[in-house]
């Protein structure tokens, strides 16, 4: 009685699915009734346009075939007048090294160029083609046409407002040799023409030489072979039908006709649609320029695409008329066809979904005593639900599901509370490590207090528990002070072991009171020897003298320090790019010397700074890093560096940091007093 009560309510899934069933299958049915003539009508006519464009897109890539055939003939043409040009220009410069050994021998210099610049004037090849000379200022000294010697032509410019002779000292000057193109009058004739020229600047007389040939010709036979290829293409569009009455045109975007077929009067072809409506629709459409469009027209279906190095418009056409017949007699048979399978659909839902629902209810049930028994089942019910288990289906699928949940969660169980005490355990390790490593490193400031001549501040923000940056500064006798900052490549335990070690070891080298590039030699060998891990550490070592304000230093592949000298803007110290320390014994590095005046300071820092990301993944960078520094003048190191954080923090604006930052500010406020 319940369950016929559960039934006629709706309470249970089993009428529910069955109701939800016919209404899929009757609404299914109802659609397809209702759009089965102009579904099939549609299919047929997009079967149709798909075999246009085939053909469209066949005529397209023979179109694209012809162009690069007439642009490799024009590629090859350029490319032989170029290797030419270069032959040549190979031979001049031959001579012209020749005559400079003659001046190098001791021979008259004035003689030996005049000599030069002679030969330069007379020089003759291919069509009458020579060369010009010109000096840094692009004075003409040696041309052909003698009118142009004497002549400052830099403000020179061509037809199309090239100025030439700009583009041909930048070339020299800049890439020592190239080629130009522009556009020059023949020295016979009073028309431009274009050119390709080759500039290079003979160094020793620090001359600009170049030369240049016309390369119309090569144009005019392009423009030929284009000719042909538009006769061809004519004929071939004339014999190219589909559907009957379908046909192939070209426009150019003013919508003029190209090519057509030959039995096609272009007033036909305006007849069918507007040219210029077809060109508007495919420029309207939200496709790529280069891709198939398909668009609808007064009864007509047209394919349309564009060939973009011709400025084409390529269209193909033809009637609806021609392609709805097929399609009709078609949509009367679906619409009986749907008819008999909605009645079957209907009969085999209901019978599936009889014998599902048998099952799931079962398993419902089995869920309830499986939240109840605290995920312990009787063995009872787990007999029944192995039985269920082996049918194949969903419902026997579910049925294991439970089988190996209730055996997981035992595990599970079991599993969690070790986790749980091993994690708390790693995690105060972690925080214990941290303690350890920042113990290590000086963080009470002032540092020293007593000494007026400087000052010195420094901070550091691990990325995780523990990081592998590293800083430290340390007097090595009464007047020099060291200094040093790194990173190790790397993050967490490992780089902060080698951070560790590498701090002992400099400070143990640095006290020997050698010269930094020795001291970092020395720390590279110790740290690369026996390195089975191949990590390594960035590091820029300095020592100042107090009584001078002079600091010698030394990097290993580190961020260059900044320099704020007072009334002058933030810079970087020159970087001696030397290698990194650690990943190889026997790296000589070089010493350095940069001299503060009271007020300078000198800021170190790792590149956790300047590559510091925001939410869009865009790093701070260097020059934001100048910026900033250049907006505090005069600030004490404590500032330099707060402020320089609270940049980096800003700019970040929440996101998660991936690397250490480190800073290390020194400021030389005076000479030690008594010096």
């Amino acid at each position: 009685m319940t369950l016929l009560r559960d039934n006629l309510t709706f309470r249970s899934i089993g009428p529910r699915i069955a109701l939800l069933i016919a209404l899929i299958l009757g609404g299914s049915t109802l659609v397809i009734t209702l759009f089965s003539t102009h579904a099939v009508e549609r299919a047929m006519l997009d079967s149709a346009e798909d075999s246009m464009g085939n053909v469209h897109q066949t005529i397209s890539a023979i179109l694209e075939s012809e162009y690069r055939h007439v642009e490799r003939y024009r590629e090859q043409a350029m490319a032989m007048r170029r290797e030419q040009m270069l032959n040549v220009t190979a031979t001049v410069e031959t001579a012209l090294e020749q005559l400079y050994a003659l001046e190098q021998a001791g021979q008259d210099g004035h003689a030996i160029r005049q000599q030069a610049l002679e030969m330069l004037r007379s020089f003759r090849y291919f069509n009458n083609d020579y060369f010009f000379t010109y000096d840094r200022e692009m004075t003409a000294i040696a041309h052909p046409d003698r009118s142009f010697e004497g002549r400052n032509l830099i403000d020179f410019q061509d037809p199309h407002g090239t100025y030439v002779l700009r583009e041909i000292r930048d070339i020299a000057l800049n890439q020592g040799a190239g080629y130009i193109d522009y556009w020059w009058v023949r020295l016979d004739q009073d028309e431009p023409a274009p050119k390709l020229g080759y500039v290079f600047h003979f160094e020793p007389w620090d001359w600009i030489i170049g030369s240049g040939v016309y390369i119309d010709d090569i144009e005019a036979e392009a423009e030929r072979m284009r000719g042909v290829m538009r006769d061809n293409l004519q004929q071939l569009l004339t014999d190219v039908r589909f559907a009957g009455d379908g046909y192939f045109m070209i426009l150019n975007p003013e919508a003029e006709v190209q090519v057509a077929p030959q039995d096609i009067h272009p007033s036909q072809l305006h007849s069918k649609a507007s040219p210029e409506a077809l060109i508007a629709l495919h420029q309207q459409s939200r496709l790529d320029p280069e891709t198939l469009s398909i668009s609808h027209l007064d009864g007509w279906g047209f394919h349309i695409s564009h060939f973009a190095p011709l400025d084409w418009y390529l269209v193909s056409a033809v009637s609806h008329e021609a392609l709805q017949a097929p399609g009709e007699a078609i949509a009367w048979r679906q619409l009986a066809l749907n008819g008999a399978v909605l009645l079957i659909g209907l009969l085999l839902a209901a019978l599936f979904t009889m014998r599902i629902i048998a099952r799931l209810r079962s398993l419902a049930t089995h869920a309830q005593m499986f939240s109840s028994t605290e995920f312990r089942l009787a063995e009872s019910e787990l007999e029944r639900l192995r039985e269920l288990s082996s049918h194949r289906d969903e419902a026997g699928q579910l049925a294991g599901a439970f089988l190996g949940l209730e055996r997981e969660l035992q595990q599970y169980i079991t599993h969690l509370t070790e986790t749980t005490s091993a994690k708390e355990r790693i995690e105060s390790e972690l925080r214990i490590a941290r303690e350890i490593q920042m113990g290590i490193l000086p963080k009470l400031f002032p540092a020293f207090p007593d000494y007026r001549e400087f000052d010195i501040y420094a901070s550091i923000e691990p990325a995780r528990e523990v990081g592998g940056d590293l800083y430290d500064f340390f007097f090595v006798d009464p007047h020099h002070f060291c200094f040093v900052i790194g990173d190790v490549s790397g993050k967490g335990v490992p780089a902060a072991f080698f951070m560790a070690v590498t701090k002992t070891l400099l400070k143990a080298v640095a006290e020997r009171g050698l010269a930094v590039g020795e001291i970092l030699s020395r720390v590279n060998d110790d740290l690369a020897s026996d390195n089975d891990s191949c990590m390594f550490v960035t590091l820029f070592c300095g020592v100042l003298d107090i009584r001078s304000g002079m600091i010698s230093y030394a990097s290993a592949g580190h961020n260059p320090p900044v320099l704020l000298r007072r009334g002058e803007a933030a810079t970087f110290l020159p970087s001696p790019n030397e290698p990194v320390a650690g990943a190889m014994e026997g790296v000589a590095y070089s010493n350095h010397h940069i001299q503060l005046h009271p007020g300078d300071t000198l800021l170190l820092y790792t590149d956790g700074v300047t590559e510091a990301m925001d939410p869009q993944n865009c790093q701070y960078e260097e020059q934001r890093l100048l910026d900033t520094l250049n907006g505090i003048e005069g600030a004490i190191p404590q500032t330099v560096i707060d402020t320089t954080m609270a940049s980096v923090n800003t700019f970040a604006n929440g996101a998660e940091q991936s690397d250490d930052i480190t800073m290390l500010a020194l400021q030389f406020n005076r000479p030690a007093s008594g010096e």
